[in-house]
């Protein structure tokens, strides 16, 4: 299959996708798309996070799993469809990132807890140097553990440390 009918595919996937995703998100979709960019780009992680709070409160209970790929599953195709650039289990020399994230100002390390701790995740971060591949780039470089709390269904701490 050539290059370009596979950017089609894609992007009609994409499109079906998000038309059924935007029926589940809680509020206006548009405002959230421009919230969440926005957040991003400000580097407002404290406003990332109750964005994808209030996404994780409003997945139905019936269809609720907890585990640690039902959060990360969330804030990947949540970034994904809004068109944040997001890479989920990203390999380096030091083993496997959680997710990264690019802005046009920053690059994020994403590492992913369930009933742990946010600081065991960017030890984790630090450790394997999951952002020593971008280290020849100029924008900011920055660890970020989240860990989520299995039974209250949320981000239960989160830790930010800048490179």
């Amino acid at each position: 299959m050539s290059r370009k009918k596979l950017l089609e595919v894609r992007s009609g996937l994409m499109e079906v996708s998000l038309n059924v995703y935007w029926d589940v998100l809680p509020g206006d979709p548009e405002a959230l798309d421009g919230s969440l960019r926005m957040a991003l780009r400000s580097n407002d992680i404290p406003g990332v996070m109750e964005i994808l709070n209030a996404l994780i409160a409003d997945a139905p209970c019936d269809h609720w799993q907890p585990k640690e790929s039902t959060f990360h599953l969330i804030v990947h195709f949540t970034f994904k469809l809004l068109g944040v650039d997001i890479a989920s289990e990203v390999h380096c020399a030091g083993g496997r990132c959680d997710a990264i994230v690019r802005t046009s100002t920053h690059i994020y390390a994403l590492e992913f807890k369930l009933d742990k701790t946010a600081q065991k995740a960017v030890d984790q971060i630090l450790k394997k140097n999951y952002l020593q591949p971008y280290q020849a780039d100029k924008r900011k470089k920055i660890a970020i553990g989240i860990n989520f709390s299995s039974k209250d269904r949320k981000i239960k701490d989160y830790l930010v440390k800048e490179l």
